[in-house]
């Protein structure tokens, strides 16, 4: 799975909007800004983390997207199974999760690939059959590898990551807010808002 961050909004948005609710706008310097976010959040007053919009491009399964659009306060453009055909020649098309990859039965290793290679196979000819991607898409599995544009507020994001970054949490998506997490780092007033409180 890969993250690769877009767009970040200045987090100063916030602190005004924090600032609006207290009329402390004469009090707004950068050190005093991000510590008024900090309290807020430590008071569970956290509603003005919503004008922090962030985006990311995503790269992960298909497995994988469908926990992600579950986190409903959130925008998803998703790469269409029906007007974008299944292209294997270039690239790895499907995912192969690390307890399969690294299965001590290599037997297992091979099959899964196996399978994987009859499904594109199966895939290709029926397309070539005049059959549209559309239809033929039905047979694609939950490991086929999937792109997705992805907007979140910071509040909304904090919430993901309190649940996505949770140990008990399915191994993609962990991995998946850690990256999302990771590619934030470039913003460091950000993500630390987005970590403060959240436990992994």
């Amino acid at each position: 799975m890969k993250a690769t961050l877009l767009q970040c909004t200045d987090w100063r948005k916030a602190a005004y909007a924090a600032r609006t609710c207290y009329d402390s706008h004469d009090k707004s310097a950068p050190e005093s800004d991000l510590k008024l976010l900090q309290n807020i959040i430590k008071r569970g007053h956290d509603s003005v983390l919503e004008f922090i919009n962030i985006t990311w491009e995503i790269e992960c399964s298909r497995a994988c997207s469908h926990q992600l659009v579950r986190h409903r306060i959130a925008s998803y453009a998703q790469q269409s199974q029906r007007y974008v055909k299944l292209n294997a020649e270039n690239e790895q098309w499907y995912m192969m999760p690390p307890k399969i990859e690294h299965h001590p039965d290599t037997t297992i290793i091979a099959d899964y690939a196996i399978l994987m290679d009859d499904i594109e196979r199966f895939y290709g000819r029926m397309v070539a059959a005049g059959i549209p991607p559309e239809d033929a898409r039905y047979i694609l599995p939950n490991a086929t590898n999937t792109v997705l544009t992805v907007s979140m507020n910071l509040r909304s994001f904090r919430n993901f990551l309190s649940l996505r970054l949770e140990r008990h949490a399915q191994w993609e998506i962990r991995g998946l807010a850690n990256e999302m997490l990771i590619a934030l780092y470039e913003y460091p007033e950000v993500s630390l808002l987005a970590t403060q409180g959240v436990k992994e």
